[in-house]
């Protein structure tokens, strides 16, 4: 393993998440409505108006934690990754802390300092149960960086590009209406997502991947686009079976990249994909 590992307190998991989630945080501006509608019956307009903020801006504080919470999931589940730009949990509860100290304020009636205190609590809560924003990177040390030749920000992008490429494999998929084909293309993304884990694991096999993720992995892509674009005028056809056949080899040559990446063994898989590509040609599916 070649990237370096960020501090325990980085790498563990927001502890309410686990079992809540965000969707508490959704479910507390509701208690402002009967405060807004007693304060608009009333005609106290500051009660109605600070109750009204306070839920609107509650409810943007439990999305900006929600998505916080999802980028730290997606950041802890990989090896080499920057750390988030924006610190949304941390954005979120300062926003929520802040309509607590306003509904205090102005629709309980209490003093600054109660206020504020309330304030600090909600926002204490916040930090307590969904922590803070991941602030350190994940990246590849500088000495194997030197000894390599291997930059964070050139493994990240490739992967990143893989990954799109991937799920975008899986969207069309889903469009597929054939079951045998929406299966296999299934696990081509599986095993596709085993390749990228693997360079993740040891970035020093990015380069001799380069051509399975740029040229293999796109072409697959497109031919899976086409065909789940033009499905309807293809079932049954001499190109269905094409696409059946290649999706067979491109399944096999998946499952072979990743153990021959483990096997330092990229001769053999430069000829397997050039193999690969003349059948593609050939099937008529390129």
């Amino acid at each position: 393993m070649v990237a370096r590992r960020v501090s325990s307190k980085d790498m563990k998991g927001p502890s309410l998440p686990v079992g809540l989630g965000s969707w508490p945080l959704y479910v507390l501006p509701l208690i402002l409505i009967p405060v807004f509608v007693m304060g608009f019956v009333t005609g106290n307009k500051t009660v109605a108006f600070a109750a009204l903020a306070a839920h609107i801006i509650g409810w943007i504080a439990a999305s900006t934690i929600r998505r916080g919470i999802k980028a730290e999931t997606e950041f802890n589940a990989k090896k080499i990754a920057y750390a988030p730009k924006m610190p949304r949990k941390l954005l979120g509860s300062i926003m929520l802390g802040g309509s607590f100290f306003a509904v205090s304020w102005l629709c309980a009636g209490n003093d600054i300092i109660l206020s504020g205190l309330a304030g600090a609590i909600a926002f204490g809560a916040l930090v307590f149960g969904y922590g803070f924003d991941p602030r350190n990177d994940k990246i590849i040390p500088a000495e194997v960086a030197a000894k390599s030749g291997i930059r964070t920000e050139r493994v990240i992008d490739a992967l990143r590009e893989a990954d799109q490429k991937v799920s975008a494999i899986e969207a069309d998929a889903r469009k597929i209406k054939n079951r045998e084909l929406k299966d296999r293309l299934a696990r081509i993304a599986f095993n596709a997502r085993a390749v990228i884990a693997r360079i993740e694991e040891d970035p020093r096999d990015l380069e001799r991947s380069r051509k399975f993720l740029v040229t293999y992995l796109e072409g697959t892509q497109r031919v899976v686009s086409m065909y789940a674009s033009q499905q309807d005028d293809h079932t049954g056809s001499t190109l269905h079976e094409n696409f059946r056949n290649v999706l067979t080899t491109i399944e096999d040559t998946f499952e072979q990249q990743e153990r021959r990446l483990l096997d330092n063994n990229a001769q053999e898989l430069d000829v397997e994909i050039d193999i690969l590509r003349i059948q593609m040609e050939k099937e008529g599916v390129v």
